[in-house]
Parts: structure tokens; sequence; C-alpha cells
């Protein structure tokens, strides 16, 4: 896993690594905010933002869990940490 943080450049140093990795026959996975065009660019593997129906996927996967942390004392979890865990 890299971490790329900062406050210029991280769009371009991701895109440079996900084409440098892939290229070399890594499978790439990017986590990128905020999106471009589309929500689903966020998450994308070799370069592919995932499909309407993967994210619907992962929406029903994490919802349960959601669903019982809002009803903790801790509260709902954020949209950003909801997508993270996606």
């Amino acid at each position: 896993m890299i971490h790329v943080a900062g406050t210029n450049g991280k769009g371009s140093t991701i895109s440079y690594m996900l084409h440098m990795l892939t290229e070399a026959g890594y499978k790439v996975g990017s986590f990128t905010s905020p999106y471009i065009e589309t929500f689903n660019e966020r998450i994308s593997v070799n370069g592919v933002p995932i499909s309407d129906q993967e994210m619907l996927e992962l929406v029903n996967e994490v919802k349960p869990y959601v669903e019982k942390i809002e009803q903790t004392e801790l509260g709902g979890p954020t949209e950003f940490e909801i997508i993270t865990t996606m």
C-alpha cells in the first residue's frame, strides 16, 4: 500500500505510479478524492473505475455495519469513512 498525501500533485503522482506499476504487471487499485467526473472514479482497478453494479454491491455489503454503528454512542460514520471502508 502506498499512501500519497500533501497539498499539490497527488493526482499526478497517483496517475504516474498507477501507469508505471500497471505496465510492470501489477494489479493496482486506487482510491482518490475528490472525483473529477463520476463518483465511481474514486475507486478504480488498473485505472478503470468500478462499475455501478460493483458500487451497489459494496454499498449493500457495508450498509448493515453502518446501521449497526449508527445505533451506538459513536453515532454514524461520515461519508468519507463509509467510502473508505468500501
